[in-house]
């Protein structure tokens, strides 16, 4: 997921729920949310880390939401979410849900999966069931 047209200032504000499947107590699987910064011209070329929280959500069993603001450093116009999915050891699963991004520049456009919205996008699981509605009505217009 990638956000252009980003200017020295703009805040990125994103947010997701984690849940880790191992047993509790082993700390075994959990994720985190980061950032990195991307050449314009050529978005597979890194331009540096954005960072990001310093803790982790998803452990023991547990849904834990994570919400992390970026402000951005000006140096580049292309900003990068990542999901790290930290998994350790046999059959160690993290789920994660409802992902949500905003930026508080209304030039920007984030672009998630290659189809860009400006400025928010909803989660994933909003899109399918959008998607599931416009099946139904194609349905019952027949």
């Amino acid at each position: 997921m990638e956000v252009g047209g980003i200017e020295a200032g703009d805040e990125i504000t994103a947010t997701m729920w984690f849940r880790g499947m191992d047993s509790v107590g082993s700390n075994t699987a959990k994720a985190r949310l980061w950032g990195g910064y991307y050449d314009a011209t050529d978005t597979s070329e890194h331009a540096g880390s954005a960072g990001g929280p310093s803790g982790y959500a998803g452990n023991n069993e547990t849904w834990e939401s994570m919400t992390h603001t970026w402000t951005v450093d000006g140096t580049t116009s292309i900003f990068g979410l990542e999901v790290r999915i930290y998994s350790y050891g046999d059959n160690n699963m993290i789920w994660g849900d409802n992902l949500e991004i905003s930026v508080n520049n209304d030039n920007a456009t984030i672009e998630v999966a290659g189809s860009t919205s400006i400025p928010v996008v909803p989660g994933p699981a909003i899109g399918i069931a959008m998607l599931g509605g416009l099946a139904v009505v194609g349905r019952r217009r027949r």
